[in-house]
């Protein structure tokens, strides 16, 4: 099972390696070692169970610009549309509903959908950087409630509730642990900044595995680090260490800013007519 756990990890999060300069890698739990000398191919078999695609149905009320969050929760698929609605398919791809018609400036609607979560009764909690709210609606997209955000949350780019009372919300520069009980940010952690190095191409380092919070920095970096609640900071656990293969990205990595923008970003532009999920059983 951890064999199973340190490839899943390491593929997400991991797309360059890095031999950066820093004391993480010291003070993580665990380093997993890599020889890529050694490397041998992987026999798929052994890792994944089976492997299918779920074509997702389409229609004018389903049509998808750009994915920006995604959400597996008890068989249904949701998918945050380009931070401004949440669609939501079955196990089948059959279209469900959508958040569009809740979308406006009147008291009950959101107008900009930063993250959602999706609660453990079901319902849908929305993060409106622009009306500075959280919302929440049922399954059936009838408003719940809504409480007021402060200002010192701003800016944000991700946001996951990690408890009843607590969330993170992310920015480029810090974590903040928000209680929604009191109102407040309880603590804010400034994040390292790597001067020239650019950003991987995603909208969140925050993940949930196994009841378990993970962080990884948006900029290449060989420390993965996990989030502890209750001390509400960071800690190094895993490093990976890929020895004399690995590159210094402050002096040797490249990267064709407009280039990217024009493959990845002008490509999303357009609605995906043809669209699949493509689902591995572990």
């Amino acid at each position: 099972m951890l064999r199973k756990l340190k490839v899943l990890l390491f593929i997400p999060l991991l797309f360059v390696a890095t031999a950066c300069c820093d004391r993480g890698g010291e003070m993580a739990k665990y380093t997993i070692h890599f020889d890529l000398r050694k490397a041998v191919k992987m026999n798929l078999p052994e890792f994944v169970d089976s492997i299918f695609v779920i074509p997702l149905a389409t229609n004018d009320s389903s049509l998808i610009k750009n994915v920006v969050g995604l959400s597996f929760v008890d068989s249904i698929f949701y998918i945050n549309d380009n931070q401004t609605n949440i669609l939501s398919f079955d196990s089948k791809g059959n279209f469900l509903c959508s958040t569009g018609k809740l979308r406006g400036s009147g008291p009950n609607e959101y107008f900009a959908c930063i993250a959602f979560n999706i609660l453990e009764n079901g319902n849908c909690e929305i993060f409106d950087g622009l009306k500075h709210r959280l919302w929440e609606y049922d399954s059936n997209l009838n408003y719940v409630s809504s409480s007021e955000l402060p200002e010192d949350v701003l800016p944000a780019s991700n946001f996951l509730r990690v408890s009843k009372d607590i969330c993170i919300i992310e920015d480029v520069n810090s974590l903040k642990f928000y209680s929604s009980k009191e109102g407040r940010v309880l603590k804010m952690i400034s994040l390292p900044q790597k001067k020239g190095l650019p950003s991987i191409t995603r909208n969140s380092g925050l993940k949930k595995l196994n009841d378990e919070i993970y962080y990884s920095l948006r900029t290449p970096e060989r420390i993965l680090f996990k989030v502890d609640i209750e001390k509400m900071s960071l800690q190094p656990y895993y490093a990976f260490d890929f020895g004399r293969n690995g590159v210094r990205a402050s002096s040797r990595l490249s990267f064709d800013v407009s280039r990217a923008q024009y493959k990845y970003g002008r490509s999303n532009e357009l609605p995906l007519l043809r669209k699949s999920f493509v689902v591995c059983h572990f």
